[in-house]
């Protein structure tokens, strides 16, 4: 079993063994973690960005949540304190080798997510499922550097970047460019009618579609001009 820790959120000194215990009486789990990710805060964030503060994952579960079918967010573990058996690890290992879409974790200056995600619909391809345990408890340092606009709006761009990375990687889903004649109407609707940071995670949302599309663009293999003459034919 693999236990991912990082260092801004600090376990529950009964995080591991009950992990374990875990483990043993949920056999039919692939992936499980944390139901209670509590924030402490270095600097309160703005009012207008409270809401937004799951983007941090936090999260209080009253229950244990666990399924075996993707996708299913409210028994979806998230990044720090998710356990994952070794066969799941094993899998996932073997499928991203596999694939040109790679799907990665928050690191140096990239704001991608998801890779928690996908592994947990690893689980799920290979025949276990994924689940949140309100006893798992962990703690998320959150400084106030990363509660400041610029920073969380650079998370939802991200954030919305690797959703569509992974709906097109597992689903074969792609979005309509927001830049094409119906989107562009649609675009200036929203300018006006949204307001204030709701706007702001609009746009966010738009710039991390664009980042998305050209990614997927790229993955994809070239064809030859009378490969693509053919194609359009």
């Amino acid at each position: 079993m693999l236990v991912f820790v990082d260092d801004d959120t600090p376990l529950s000194h009964t995080y591991l063994a009950q992990a374990l215990e875990i483990k043993d009486k949920w056999p039919m789990l692939g992936v499980w973690g944390s139901g209670s990710v509590i924030p402490e805060y270095e600097l309160e964030p703005a009012e207008d960005l409270k809401d937004l503060m799951s983007f941090f994952a936090i999260r209080v579960a009253d229950k244990p949540h666990w399924s075996n079918v993707y996708p299913c967010i409210e028994a979806n573990p998230w990044g720090a304190g998710s356990c994952v058996r070794a066969k799941v690890a094993d899998a996932y290992r073997r499928m991203t080798g596999d694939s040109s879409i790679w799907i990665s974790g928050r690191k140096g200056s990239s704001r991608f997510s998801s890779e928690d995600i996908e592994i947990a619909w690893v689980a799920c391809d290979i025949g276990l499922g994924m689940g949140l345990f309100p006893e798992l408890s962990l703690t998320h340092l959150i400084s106030k550097e990363r509660v400041s606009r610029e920073y969380i709006l650079k998370i939802i761009e991200g954030w919305k970047a690797s959703e569509i990375l992974l709906a097109y990687k597992w689903k074969g889903h792609l979005p309509s460019s927001p830049l094409r004649p119906r989107g562009l109407l649609s675009f200036l609707k929203n300018m006006i009618v949204q307001k204030g940071i709701n706007r702001h995670t609009y746009l966010a949302r738009i710039r991390g579609t664009i980042l998305a599309r050209s990614i997927i663009a790229a993955s994809r293999p070239k064809l030859s001009s009378h490969q693509a003459i053919q194609s359009h034919s």
